[in-house]
């Protein structure tokens, strides 16, 4: 997935691109969430492939959440090579727009504090062109 089409996704349909990437599914399970004017409306819910039992009513909240997203970056094999870690440092430059290449430290620092939503679009950006 490149950028544009990552700009055309909901916020909705984003998290979920996030969440399968990082092995979340949809499972048989289904919850109750009390919708408009006290209607119930049934919720399919997620868990992690392969952990049985621990279901949610939705995925983590990559776009909004620092800590899902730190977590989504050290469990994917993105970290595990120097080109991944290259790509994703390249990516995250480009996400915070800061105009000039990732080698000097202040680039550094500013990709350290992105937000979760520039971590989240380097972070597809990155493991889709890998």
């Amino acid at each position: 997935m490149n950028r544009k089409q990552w700009k055309k996704l909901t916020p909705d349909e984003q998290r979920i691109h996030i969440a399968e990437l990082c092995g979340w599914e949809k499972g048989p399970k289904n919850s109750i969430s009390l919708g408009a004017f006290g209607h119930m409306t049934p919720m399919t819910c997620w868990h992690l492939k392969g952990i049985k039992g621990d279901w949610q009513d939705s995925p983590p909240n990559y776009l909004n959440d620092l800590n899902a997203m730190h977590k989504a970056e050290q469990n994917s094999h993105i970290f595990k090579s120097w080109r991944g870690k290259k790509c994703w440092m390249e990516n995250m430059h480009i996400c915070c727009d800061l105009g000039r290449q990732p080698e000097s430290e202040p680039d550094r620092i500013h990709a350290l504090i992105a937000t979760a939503s520039q971590r989240a679009e380097a972070f597809v950006v990155t493991l889709d062109g890998i």
